[in-house]
């Protein structure tokens, strides 16, 4: 008479335990769920914070209603040096008589490119993240032993939108210094083909216009080693061994960085 009340207590115990462990998958799968989606949920605001502190890029835009416009302000003193540490060519922006002699523009442009014969150039706008700075002369110039000297370059800077912060690139057809004059001369060629976006550039919006400051290494040029008066005062190329610097920002106006 007893062991049929036995086997249903032995019944009733598999039972509740068996209840047991069904009750605690589905809790078992719901943690699970709630993990992965705290996970989702995590990853998604990563994402988030990470497009939130890419820095914008700033952009040039013009405040007169033209692509281009005038240089207001050159750099008191610019060194070119076509190997650091070796022999400079230094610029004044003006005369003896303090009379400003330099002379350049300049002018915002789109970030695509179009081929123009070997180059690639880009075209002017009213808002781009390019801008182009052409220097027709940089001043009352002295190479080494206080010869005299020209510079004319065309340069390209570029904002990346951290701590005012940009590059300097070397924009078509480049760069030239020429040391001496008549047939007694050195001259050393900046190209656009490995100067591009170099270090060393902070842009800050001022009063009607854009400040320019450099100090740029890593430079690449070349020069006309046959020639006599180079190898005199010890000018050499190479790559990624020159730098120029201003003593003091280079100022436009008519434009604004946004």
């Amino acid at each position: 008479m007893t062991r049929p009340r036995r086997d249903r207590m032995i019944r009733r115990a598999s039972t509740e335990d068996s209840d047991k462990i069904n009750s605690t998958k589905p809790i078992g799968e719901a943690q699970t769920m709630f993990k992965l989606k705290l996970l989702v949920g995590f990853a998604g605001l990563m994402t988030a914070l990470v497009v939130l502190a890419a820095p914008a890029m700033a952009e040039f835009e013009s405040t007169t209603g033209k692509s281009q416009g005038a240089i207001k302000t050159f750099p008191t003193t610019t060194t070119f040096e076509s190997v650091e540490s070796g022999p400079a060519v230094t610029c004044k922006s003006t005369n003896g008589e303090g009379t400003k002699v330099a002379e350049g523009g300049w002018q915002i442009q789109v970030k695509s490119t179009t081929a123009q014969g070997k180059f690639f150039t880009q075209a002017a706008t009213l808002k781009g993240p390019h801008e182009q700075l052409k220097i027709t002369k940089w001043g009352v110039c002295t190479g080494p032993t206080g010869i005299a000297a020209a510079v004319e370059c065309n340069l390209q800077v570029e904002s990346n939108g951290t701590n005012s912060s940009g590059t300097g690139s070397v924009y078509p057809p480049g760069c030239v210094v020429k040391i001496g004059t008549g047939a007694n001369t050195c001259t050393i060629t900046v190209q656009p083909d490995g100067n591009k976006e170099l270090q060393g550039t902070t842009l800050e919006n001022i009063t009607g216009g854009v400040s320019i400051k450099a100090s740029t290494k890593g430079v690449t040029s070349t020069i006309q080693e046959s020639m006599t008066l180079c190898k005199t005062l010890g000018v050499k190329g190479g790559q990624k061994a020159g730098k120029y610097s201003l003593a003091s920002a280079l100022e436009t106006e008519g434009q604004k960085l946004v």
